[in-house]
C-alpha cells in the first residue's frame, strides 16, 4: 500500500509541474507556442517521460 500511495504522490507532483510550466509558457509566449518539448525543457524532464507519466 505504501508503494501505491507514493506513486500516486509522484504522479500528482508531476501533474502540478506540467500544469505550472504550461501556464508560465502560455503567459510568456502565448498558447500557440506551447509544446510538449517546451514543457519538458522547463521542468527538466524528457518529453517521453511526460507522456509516460
Amino acid at each position: 500500500m505504501v508503494g501505491k500511495k507514493r506513486r500516486e504522490n509522484e504522479k500528482e507532483k508531476m501533474r502540478k509541474l506540467i500544469l505550472n510550466a504550461s501556464v508560465k509558457i502560455i503567459l510568456e509566449e502565448g498558447y500557440d507556442k506551447l509544446s510538449m518539448r517546451k514543457i519538458a525543457d522547463r521542468i527538466e524532464y524528457s518529453a517521453t517521460t511526460i507522456y509516460l507519466k
